[in-house]
């Protein structure tokens, strides 16, 4: 099932593409689904952040990404891996680096 996130997200269905949309529609379905809610917000900032090259909201994008992996996200590891392999982390290379970093950082 395709929402209007993703919709706005992807630029699904001839919806043009537009992260604050996409992330405000992300943020209401956290109340429902809070594992979800917070993967499909994580990848919308990771995505913002990779196209305008903004390293903060990128790291806030992976933070919930991994967040939502500690849910029990089957879809999260495949995100952090793309992240980690992205050459946008100065120090990280591997999605078990990227874990073991936030691990360290949040727990």
């Amino acid at each position: 099932m395709i929402t209007i996130g993703q919709c706005y997200l992807n630029g699904e269905f001839g919806a043009p593409v537009d992260f604050e949309k996409a992330l405000m529609f992300f943020k209401r379905l956290e109340k429902h689904d809070n594992v979800y809610g917070k993967f499909y917000q994580g990848k919308t900032l990771i995505m913002y952040g990779l196209e305008s090259g903004e390293k903060t909201r990128f790291s806030q994008g992976n933070m919930l990404v991994y967040q939502s992996y500690l849910g029990g996200c089957p879809l999260a590891k495949d995100v952090l891996t793309v992240s980690a392999e992205s050459g946008f982390f100065d120090n990280i290379h591997s999605v078990d680096e990227l874990i073991a970093f936030f691990d360290s950082v949040l727990r």
